[in-house]
């Protein structure tokens, strides 16, 4: 009861805190036209992706890309897209789609499911914080809490406060190995900085302070920056704390952690050092990028990347292209920086406007002083870049006044709406350089990402309605700091909720390179730690095996109603020649299955009703569901009659089995 009561309480709070105008409709026609754009991509996901993350334009169907359940990244990821540009009916039906599964057991985003961290922290969690920041609809608040709990197992367990960039259970709390050094992608190790920082802000959560303080700390000290210790690569060991030469990028600007950086440092409340400490960081990456990657061909202007050795290329990342912007939202460097901005924007629009396709490739760079595609790999068009470039159009309108950026923001939708538009949607570009006249077959890819409604569309929509209006709208800049992916969170007041974790009912133990065991009040301590260990080991950690889970037992057990104790081994005698014994880390399923495939391939007779006996004493002392086995499947294959696939059959050799008795009955027919 008093886990409820300092939840509604938290949730009451932070919905009556101040919220931002709604942006009036854009009456110019190019505001009136992307808007439209926006209605209609959303309205196909809607119709045919309901749900899933990302739509498939050219199949009609959704995808998961980024969790093995579901997240529906596209729809979060737009809800504050929808918000701005006053689509209230998809807003309603988005934001009741978040409500329900938030309402499952678990709440959101409680799958027994791979997932994503960079998205799920950057994409859903940020998308929720900032759409409830602009309509304090706390059905959306509710769901980031939920999601933040089940996404702060990958922070728990790099063990160096970075977070891992995968978790392999989001719904029991385990995270995928992060291997020996936890090698993985920048923009992955530094996904959540300040969203976690938002998410405790609002929600009082201390576990979600002293996440985002470690994780900060973790980022800002990760050694093997560049360049007068400055630039970082876009290759990182979490585990190790440092940043990695990576084969052939270095530094690639988009690729790092200086937006970031950036979001946090604009976010903080006044005074607040860890603010303070990550715009001394990002403001030396904008000082060292002015100074060593600058490149010029032909008088264009662009961040050129660095890559083995520290060898300064004629390629840029199509991500470089939110670097003008950047500085836009710098105002103690915006007067000297402004020209070095004009003329990389100009750059980033030409690696647009100059493609036949009129999409930029992945990483552009100048053959025979042409600017195209940095290489044959890099000729797709993932539209990141597109995404980068109108935001920036968006901040330099804004820090300016100026008109010309909303023309140069016009040319790109233009050339975007020309090059991958498909029925009402957008869909990436399989070749940047083919003429969409041409219809190839494979010019457009079937991936509409979340990034064309919640960046691409939306700050382009900002954009014109801005330059309509005179006006500023939202997001207002001394009052929201942009993420990485694009979303608006509130500039922190130096008031808060005090930090506390009472809305918890229960235990929860970070548990180092696995993730974080959580005990509910409702659930036998002995029944979650078993689980816990089960999901760790069938995710390939070698920890967290028997000493383990009985040291996790000692600690939660005592404060609890009285339960049974961790179940001891059992051993099965003489079933494969020898004693097989399955632990109280093991999945009972799951060991109960290996033991059949093992008896299969000796020859051995397996049915059913022993299956069943021995999974029901397996179970008898430890917490087991129903008889978990699938049920056969059975394929007709006339004329020779039908082949029967159990649970532990490997399909391969139930069809040879099936193969070679055919082979016998025709030949008994011969004869």
């Amino acid at each position: 009861m008093a886990a409820l009561r300092a939840a509604t309480l938290a949730l009451l709070c932070a919905a009556r805190a101040a919220r931002p105008t709604q942006p009036p409709l854009g009456a110019s026609d190019a505001a009136q036209r992307v808007r439209a754009s926006i209605a209609s991509a959303f309205a196909r996901y809607r119709a045919e992706a309901w749900g899933a993350d990302v739509l498939a334009p050219l199949t009609q169907s959704g995808r998961d890309r980024y969790a093995s359940g579901t997240l529906g990244v596209t729809l979060v990821a737009s809800l504050d897209a929808l918000w701005a540009a006053r689509l209230d009916d998809d807003l309603e039906a988005a934001a009741a789609w978040v409500a329900a599964e938030s309402a499952r057991p678990g709440g959101f985003g409680s799958y027994d499911a791979r997932v994503d961290v960079g998205e799920a922290s950057g994409r859903v969690l940020g998308g929720l914080l900032s759409a409830f920041a602009a309509t304090g609809d706390v059905r959306l608040l509710r769901a980031a809490r939920q999601l933040g709990d089940r996404l702060l197992p990958a922070w728990a367990a790099s063990g160096g406060g970075a977070p891992v960039g995968r978790l392999w259970s989001a719904k029991i709390g385990v995270a995928a190995p992060p291997g020996d050094l936890g090698v993985g992608a920048t923009l992955d190790a530094v996904a959540g900085l300040a969203e976690l920082r938002e998410l405790a802000r609002v929600t009082g959560g201390r576990r979600f302070r002293d996440a985002a303080d470690r994780h900060l700390a973790a980022v800002l000290g990760f050694q093997g920056r560049l360049r007068g210790d400055a630039l970082a690569s876009d290759r990182v060991s979490v585990t190790a704390g440092s940043f990695l030469a990576a084969n052939l990028t270095l530094v690639a600007p988009g690729r790092g952690p200086e937006e970031a950086l950036a979001a946090v440092a604009a976010a903080g409340p006044p005074g607040d050092a860890a603010a303070a400490r990550a715009e001394a960081a990002w403001l030396r990456a904008a000082d060292a990028y002015a100074a060593h990657l600058v490149q010029s061909v032909d008088g264009a202007l662009f961040l050129g990347d660095l890559v083995a050795n520290e060898t300064l290329t004629t390629d840029f990342d199509g991500r470089s292209c939110a670097f003008p912007g950047l500085l836009a939202r710098t105002p103690r460097r915006w007067p000297v920086s402004r020209p070095l901005a004009d003329a990389l924007i100009e750059t980033c629009v030409r690696a647009a406007t100059d493609m036949p396709s009129g999409v930029a490739p992945a990483r552009s760079g100048w053959r025979d002083n042409r600017l195209g595609a940095a290489s044959r790999a890099d000729r797709g068009g993932d539209l990141a870049h597109a995404a980068a470039t109108a935001k920036s159009l968006f901040f330099l309108r804004r820090a300016t006044g100026d008109a010309a950026y909303a023309a140069r923001a016009w040319d790109l939708f233009a050339h975007f709406e020309k090059g991958a538009a498909t029925r009402g949607a957008f869909a990436a570009v399989g070749d940047a350089e083919a003429d969409p006249a041409a219809e190839s077959p494979r010019r457009l890819v079937d991936d509409m990402p979340p990034s064309v409604i919640a960046e691409t569309l939306k700050f382009l929509y900002l954009t014109f309605l801005e330059n309509e209006t005179g006006a500023t709208h939202w997001p207002a800049g001394d009052a929201f700091a942009v993420t990485p992916r694009g979303h608006a969170l509130p500039v922190a007041s130096a008031m808060s909720l005090p930090p506390t974790d009472d809305d918890v009912a229960g235990a929860a133990l970070r548990v180092g390179r696995v993730g974080t065991l959580t005990i509910p009040d409702d659930v036998d301590a002995a029944d979650a730690i078993e689980t816990f260990a089960a999901a760790a080991r069938d995710a390939g950690h070698e920890v967290f095996r028997a000493k383990e889970m009985a040291r996790a037992y000692a600690l939660v057990a005592p404060g609890r109603a009285p339960g049974r104790p961790l179940a001891e081994p059992v051993t099965m005698e003489g079933v494969l020649e020898e004693n097989v014994t399955i632990h109280a880390f093991m999945d009972p399923a799951d060991a109960l299955q290996r033991v059949a495939r093992a008896l299969v391939a000796r020859g051995r007779r397996v049915d059913r009703p022993w299956l069943a006996d021995v999974y029901g004493r397996l179970c008898a002392h430890r917490a087991c569901g129903a008889f978990p086995l699938a049920p056969p499947l059975t394929l007709a294959v006339p004329p020779l009659g039908s082949v029967t696939v159990e649970a532990w059959d490997e399909p391969a050799d139930a069809v040879e089995r099936f193969a070679r008795s055919a082979a016998v009955r025709g030949r008994a027919g011969q004869g």
